[in-house]
């Protein structure tokens, strides 16, 4: 019962970082595209790759040590919690690598 509760608070706690991330990412695309398109001009656009990994990295970092100590405080042991986030990761690099894979 303990694994349900801490991987619907990981969902809940990562998805909303990921979502306005995502978000972001999504509106300075479009704007890009958009102004190449109103221009009139053959450009490309690139180098989001780099901000996604830093984004990434600094979100694990501040997600591990929140999320560990409020689940020990809790009285969640470390192996449940490990077992949550793998659980949490496992579905959530499968989504991504669906949605991936079917474009």
């Amino acid at each position: 019962m303990k694994l349900k509760s801490i991987y619907k608070y990981l969902i809940w706690q990562q998805g909303k970082s990921y979502l306005i991330y995502f978000g972001i990412i999504f509106v300075i695309v479009h704007l890009g595209l958009l102004l190449t398109l109103s221009i009139d001009t053959n450009g490309s656009f690139g180098g989001m790759e780099m901000g996604t990994v830093i984004f990434m990295m600094i979100s694990g970092i501040v997600f591990y040590r929140e999320s560990l100590a409020l689940s020990m405080q809790n009285g969640i042991s470390r192996k449940t919690f490990f077992y949550g986030i793998d659980s949490w990761f496992y579905n959530y690099f499968s989504l991504s690598s669906r949605r991936r894979f079917n474009n």
